[in-house]
């Protein structure tokens, strides 16, 4: 679960990409990731397709590595957050797949 917690946690800052899309500086942060951070946008690439089926299931293992943190500790925030974030793309992705189109327009191929 702690591995979990690194792992899909990794794919969750790929979150950065919806942001980016609504405010139109999607392909200068594909530029950037691509220049600087290459294997980082190929695992992101591989991965956040990946996660639309799973994002539900996903939601609740970050409560759970959210609870192993404890009350009290800051980065038992950031599971909590990152459990919000996968419950919404779980749920857009059974209804209008706003988010999940919004996020599956990250190109897999290198340009």
């Amino acid at each position: 679960m702690r591995y979990a917690g690194i792992t899909k946690g990794t794919i969750a800052l790929g979150a950065m990409m919806l942001a980016a899309r609504r405010s139109g500086c999607a392909e200068a942060l594909l530029e950037e990731l691509a220049a600087s951070q290459a294997q980082v946008l190929a695992f992101f690439r591989r991965s956040i397709p990946d996660m639309f089926g799973k994002a539900q299931p996903w939601a609740a293992e970050m409560s759970e590595n959210a609870g192993f943190v404890g009350d009290g500790h800051v980065e038992g925030g950031i599971y909590q957050a990152m459990a919000a974030f996968y419950a919404v793309l779980g749920d857009d992705n059974r209804g209008p797949c706003r988010e999940v189109r919004t996020l599956d327009l990250m190109p897999r191929k290198e340009s």
